[in-house]
């Protein structure tokens, strides 16, 4: 894509607004995170929703994100500060984990 020139000023045609941040789902169902991993952008917000009819928390495992006690149907989101890997886990069950994976 170019750019046109306006007074002087470099306005890109391709995107002209800002984009939003890219938008990341993830689910909680049989007692499993999915996808997982999660494939993420840095920048990004990533929502997890339990869709399932027990309750469950998404707990980093290094402290860096807490979700409340997620109930059927109820969300929970972050914003993927930084590049890396992040490993995550249910608080009620602890054999449920998953990584997030921001790029």
């Amino acid at each position: 894509g170019g750019a046109a020139t306006a007074d002087g000023i470099l306005i890109p045609i391709d995107n002209p607004v800002p984009a939003a941040p890219p938008e990341f789902k993830a689910t909680i169902d049989n007692f499993q995170f999915a996808p997982n991993p999660i494939d993420a952008a840095t920048g990004g917000k990533l929502t997890w929703t339990n869709k399932q009819a027990v309750e469950h928390t998404v707990v980093s495992d290094t402290g860096q994100f807490r979700s409340q006690v997620l109930g059927e149907n109820e969300t929970f989101s972050i914003t993927l500060a930084a590049p890396g890997t992040y490993t995550y886990h249910c608080s009620i069950h602890p054999f449920m984990k998953g990584q997030v994976v921001v790029k």
